[in-house]
């Protein structure tokens, strides 16, 4: 059984969405800039 209060859930889970959109905004910036780097190189990207 879970001990935490409703709160404390509310707060983990806010925690968790905040953290998991930041990851998402990193991860987006990053595959632009693979795309970047890669089109400058020889092959093309699909």
């Amino acid at each position: 059984m879970k001990t935490k209060t409703k709160t404390s859930e509310e707060q983990t889970t806010y925690s968790l969405n905040w953290n998991a959109d930041r990851l998402i905004s990193e991860n987006e910036l990053l595959k632009k800039e693979n795309l970047r780097l890669q089109s400058g190189r020889e092959y093309t990207t699909p």
